[in-house]
């Protein structure tokens, strides 16, 4: 770090540590074992983007939380005693500011003969200065409420507006030489790899704390029918099949509302109304022989899935809160037609028993998760659904 660098992040501190002295998480979440889990070894916490307010409110929490101390030099590596910080930005690799720390993170770690002696922990940690805005009642609140941009006035008056209503989340530890050890990659390439996992996760993390973007659904499928690769192939759908521009572009923004992530809030999602019935035909034609046609029919109309997020850890979703992108409306026609014959054949009795069924099951699933952990780079797309 510069020293001109290094005289202002000191002048920002003397001038932060009064607010953040007055600031009061309404919310800290961590595992009862994460101080255990973390003592004696090195520490390298992540913040989700570049702020020496989080960073200084962090300092706090580890020393108030009994986990090891935010005290490492800039640019060395941490010890057993003293932690470090990185910013997702920097992992990345798309932050303007200079990467000395991750530099020498990764060029100390390839160089260790025994990796093994140097058990790094990754900690991903997050701090939201407000709530969801759905959950919110405080108009200057929700004006000065989390956001991604904005200058140091900006948040100085977020940090005093919400000094009593930051998010905290400590996530579990990850190891970094496990992380190298089951990709089969060197200290770069499993940087790159954490980066693009972490990335994810705090696009998670964040959706579910403060909530989805402002933008409607209308906003974001219009966005999407204006990109030029779907209007090329709109165009060349036209021209292939002679078919109107105007029914193929319907045709397509009715598509890209089916499968387009959906997180308007849904009460009661999970409805069903089933219609069954049964009607018998009984026919002797003479005393001998007893026929009965009988057909069955159940017409089953299910709103969504029966499914709890409440154990998925990057979420906070209640116990009977689904979590899932998108509706999954199923409809279910089931139909049996039996035909049931008996014969007396005076010694013996002779029974033919005959059936035809008719299955119908139309409906969607949300898959994206289940992708994503297939380790298919998906989480590198954070709106992939």
């Amino acid at each position: 770090m510069p020293w001109f660098t290094r005289w202002y992040f000191l002048l920002c501190r003397l001038l932060v540590a009064p607010i953040i002295r007055l600031v009061h998480p309404s919310l800290i979440q961590l595992d009862e074992q994460l101080p255990e889990q973390l003592d004696g070894k090195p520490v390298c916490y992540v913040l989700r983007r570049h702020s020496w307010t989080d960073r200084f409110l962090l300092e706090r929490l580890a020393r108030q939380q009994g986990l090891p101390m935010l005290s490492a030099r800039p640019g060395t590596l941490p010890d057993q005693e003293h932690a470090t910080c990185l910013y997702l930005p920097v992992l990345k690799g798309d932050s303007k500011r200079k990467q000395q720390p991750l530099q020498v993170l990764i060029d100390s770690l390839g160089t260790r003969e025994s990796p093994e002696d140097y058990p790094l922990q990754i900690v991903p940690v997050s701090i939201f200065w407000g709530r969801d805005p759905g959950s919110e009642t405080s108009f200057w609140r929700l004006l000065l409420g989390d956001g991604e941009r904005g200058g140091a006035l900006r948040k100085m008056l977020v940090m005093i507006a919400q000094r009593n209503n930051v998010l905290v989340h400590f996530a579990q530890p990850l190891d970094f030489n496990t992380l190298v050890a089951r990709k089969q990659q060197d200290a770069r390439e499993a940087a790159r790899t954490l980066a693009r996992t972490l990335s994810f996760y705090y696009s998670r993390r964040k959706v579910a704390t403060l909530g989805p973007s402002l933008l409607s659904r209308g906003q974001i499928i219009s966005m999407v029918m204006r990109r030029p690769a779907v209007s090329a192939a709109i165009d060349e759908l036209a021209a292939k099949e002679g078919e109107s521009r105007a029914k193929l572009e319907k045709s397509a923004r009715k598509m890209a509302d089916e499968v387009a992530a959906n997180f308007d809030h849904m009460e009661d999602a999970n409805t069903e109304e089933t219609f069954s019935g049964r009607i018998a035909a009984r026919w002797l034609p003479i005393d001998a022989v007893d026929a009965t046609l009988t057909y069955y029919f159940q017409n089953t109309d299910i709103g969504g899935r029966q499914i709890s997020s409440a154990g998925v850890d990057a979420l906070d979703a209640g116990d009977y809160v689904s979590a899932k992108r998108v509706p999954e409306p199923n409809q279910i026609r089931n139909e049996l037609l039996a035909l049931e014959v008996v014969a007396d054949l005076g010694f013996a009795e002779l029974t033919s028993a005959t059936g035809l069924s008719k299955f119908e099951d139309d409906g969607q699933r949300d898959q994206t998760d289940l992708l994503i952990t297939l380790e298919y780079s998906y989480e590198t797309f954070p709106t992939f659904t």
